[in-house]
């Protein structure tokens, strides 16, 4: 079997530093050797967790799978590919729906490998499981602060700006945040919609670097009626 796309994805989060960057790097590159495939390139990501969002390298990742110019993904554990679980589902259906090969040397998932496809296919509906327990406690805690009266989202989006208590459109941000949806419909994502922002020398609100997660949110913050009506923007 001929692959001439072969990409080693590397993860270290701030818990997670006993199995090091070069560590998992040398497995990548022994089991390439070992299975005669020709690393494309590996990513790597290091102190992903917690709250953070900067996911750069599995977006990156994601672009490679949808565009199908990854043939093969070699990693040491596919459920820490994605640090939460939408994204290792969003990652694993993917790559069956894209017939792109996954190695997991950890858990002995292959599927180029008869069995290999089921495997994957049940971690991601294990990983599906997960998604829908956190979405439930997530739900019950919000509607719970609601109740209650405690404030449950304190930053300003981008394209609205705070006076006197009330919230106002930033008529010059919205000439992004409108760019932001033009660039969308015509099948951008959203990695390549943050990465041009970050190389024209536009920045978020807070005067950083656009990350897909935050092109995401400012898109639904002024896209979705609900959203809008709720937070009362004049």
């Amino acid at each position: 079997m001929k692959m001439k796309n072969v990409i080693g994805f590397v993860r270290v989060s701030t818990s997670q530093q006993d199995l090091s960057v070069d560590n998992q790097i040398s497995k990548i590159k022994s089991k390439a050797n070992e299975d005669k495939l020709k690393l494309k390139e590996i990513i790597s990501e290091e102190n992903v967790s917690g709250d953070a969002i900067k996911r750069d390298g599995f977006d990156k990742l994601i672009d490679e799978i949808k565009n199908k110019t990854v043939d093969c993904i070699i990693c040491n554990d596919i459920s820490r590919i994605g640090r939460r679980a939408h994204q290792t589902l969003k990652l694993i259906r993917l790559c069956l729906d894209k017939e792109i090969y996954v190695i997991d040397m950890m858990n002995g998932i292959d599927t180029r490998r008869p069995g290999g496809r089921l495997q994957a296919s049940m971690m991601a509906l294990f990983a599906e499981e997960e998604l829908i327990k956190i979405r439930i406690r997530t739900r019950e805690a919000l509607n719970h602060k609601r109740m209650s009266g405690t404030p449950y989202s304190r930053s300003i989006p981008y394209g609205i700006q705070y006076i006197d208590g009330k919230l106002y459109r930033d008529e010059t941000e919205m000439k992004n945040v409108s760019r932001i949806k033009n660039l969308h419909s015509r099948g951008w994502s959203w990695y390549k919609i943050g990465k041009t922002f970050n190389e024209e020398g536009i920045r978020t609100k807070n005067g950083k670097d656009w990350r897909t997660q935050s092109v995401i949110n400012t898109y639904k913050f002024h896209y979705e009626k609900e959203k809008l009506t709720t937070h009362g923007v004049v």
